[in-house]
């Protein structure tokens, strides 16, 4: 496609959303939480706790 000019509004709304829709286009096999080493699931400890 050869484009003469600069783009028009409509064709930058259009490609925006094209470019914000490819994401949500594939589902991911599991969430980030379930595929997260084991390390990452101990509890929070503030620096300096004595606990």
């Amino acid at each position: 496609m050869i484009v003469h000019g600069a783009p028009d509004d409509e064709e930058l709304a259009a490609l925006t959303v094209a470019l914000l829709a490819l994401p949500r286009a594939e589902e991911p096999d599991e969430t980030p939480a379930a595929s997260a080493p084991l390390w990452t699931a101990r509890p929070y400890r503030a620096p300096g706790a004595w606990n």
